[in-house]
């Protein structure tokens, strides 16, 4: 009875938008950009609003929509705040804390840059692998998580320079990693994910808990206390609450077409 009730809110989802607080947006199957109402556990999926859409992130205060030939920052009330050109494919993008800047990395074009001020500058960068997760922590400086033949590293980067400062050992050795300016990381270890912040032990969430069988493919920003946590082969969809003392996880409705 429970699931019939979130799916008949899900297909009502524009009557409760103006209700229900806004915790973010995520990339549907048919890659339109939709936003995510509700409570925990209690979860409405919005009207389809933006499309063509390759990857999606959104933190609270801000985040990005990159289409096929566009990468877009936008606001608290999803509104653009700046566009550029951008080659096809997904994006890796780090957003800075106060959304000021960031670094974007277009896998399949092999390619680097720098958002600040207002401009978009190239930049020359190797990191020796393929990369996993970015995210700006100070001013001119990054983290990115790669994985390369010896394992996976954490290389922090100086902008100016494009060049590793140095670099550790990152933890799991497979599954999708997500950082963010504040330091959070989350990261799969067996059976669980793992939400870890600097000065605080790391908390295993279990997998099981929320979905039976349940393999995560890819990470991406759903909200300021969210992640999105979506199931490989196409499956399920989960949320990640990733407020300190109440991390957990949730199913959420079909995000469809």
């Amino acid at each position: 009875m429970r699931w019939l009730v979130v799916l008949l809110m899900a297909a009502s989802a524009s009557a409760y938008s103006l209700t229900l607080p806004r915790i973010g947006y995520v990339r549907d199957s048919a890659n339109a950009v939709r936003p995510i109402y509700g409570l925990a556990g209690n979860f409405v999926v919005g009207d389809a609003g933006d499309s063509d859409q390759q990857a999606v992130g959104f933190t609270g205060p801000g985040g990005f929509l990159k289409s096929s030939s566009s990468l877009k920052f936008i606001n608290a009330a999803g509104e653009t705040v700046a566009a550029f050109d951008a080659p096809s494919g997904p994006a890796l993008v780090g957003i800075a804390a106060d959304q000021a800047s960031a670094i974007i990395h277009y896998p399949q074009a092999t390619l680097w840059s720098f958002w600040h001020d207002g401009q978009l500058d190239p930049l020359s960068f190797e990191p020796g692998g393929s990369v996993l997760a970015l995210a700006i922590t100070t001013a001119g400086k990054f983290d990115a998580v790669i994985a390369r033949d010896d394992g996976r590293w954490l290389l922090h980067v100086d902008i100016a320079s494009a060049s590793i400062e140095s670099q550790e050992s990152f933890p799991g050795t497979s599954g999708p990693v997500l950082l963010r300016s504040s330091g959070l990381r989350v990261y799969v270890d067996g059976t669980n994910l793992v939400v870890a912040r600097p000065g605080m032990d790391a908390v295993p969430v279990n997998l099981s808990a929320a979905a039976d069988s349940f393999t995560p493919e890819t990470f991406a920003d759903l909200g300021a206390d969210w992640i999105y946590v979506h199931e490989a082969g196409g499956g399920r969809n989960l949320a990640l609450r990733i407020t300190p003392g109440r991390e957990q996880m949730f199913v959420l409705p079909e995000v469809g077409q």
